[in-house]
């Protein structure tokens, strides 16, 4: 029975599940195209070299080197970034200083090369397409008589915060009791979410946060039992 070469060779990269062969097996010294996963980088190698070990040359040997080269080039363009943390490889977490508004967060560089920036600055962009101009009720309600949480409705919803039918109210969906303390609406939506993310990062820094609701912009409060 003849020898399957190629079927050897797909057998072996199998046996990494972060390498896929991308291109046509033609013999063991002719390049394909192969691609590492983890970092999404495609490159040449020839199966023989692949046999004794050769792997991504993003992440492993000199090239490690040269990409975090490119990546501080890369920072050093964008003067309000700076790197906090060590460069490990392209698919590696690193921290990231964004000067403007003084947020440190996870990215890695293969993601900061995509496009990805500050993820608070991002938000507030997001928010200020949604509330600037749009009247909207900054509201502050207690759940079943123990949490607290504060967020924003917008007035096109038709909810007037200051009916009784909203002030005390089951929720069926959730089977929650909900009662509304007190409600401010603002002509300027974009005014009320500056004061929510006031109100929510006093609470943070007073280590009153018990949990975060990541559905719309949103917090939850234990105040009563962190007292």
């Amino acid at each position: 029975m003849k020898r399957n070469y190629a079927k050897e060779f797909q057998d072996l990269i199998e046996l990494e599940p972060n390498y896929e062969l991308i291109s046509e097996y033609i013999k063991n010294n002719k390049y394909v195209q192969m691609k590492h996963l983890t970092c999404r980088t495609t490159y040449p190698v020839k199966p023989e070299i692949w046999k004794f070990g050769s792997r991504c040359p993003e992440c492993f040997g000199n090239n490690k080197v040269k990409s975090k080269l490119k990546f501080e080039q890369l920072l050093e363009k964008e003067e309000n970034y700076k790197l906090k943390s060590e460069y490990v490889g392209t698919d590696k977490y690193v921290q990231i200083l964004h000067k403007t508004c003084g947020t440190t967060y996870p990215v890695t560089p293969h993601s900061w090369k995509q496009g990805r920036r500050c993820p608070k600055c991002a938000r507030e962009k997001t928010a200020f397409e949604i509330y600037k101009d749009k009247p909207t009720w900054l509201y502050y309600i207690e759940i079943n008589g123990i949490q607290q949480k504060i967020g924003l409705i917008k007035v096109i919803y038709n909810r007037n915060l200051e009916d009784s039918v909203y002030k005390s109210r089951y929720n069926k969906n959730e089977g929650n009791y909900i009662t509304i303390i007190k409600g401010k609406l603002y002509k300027d939506g974009w005014i009320a979410y500056q004061r929510e993310q006031k109100i929510i990062s006093l609470l943070t820094s007073i280590n009153k946060r018990e949990m975060i609701l990541e559905s719309g912009h949103t917090e939850t409060f234990n105040l009563k039992e962190n007292k």
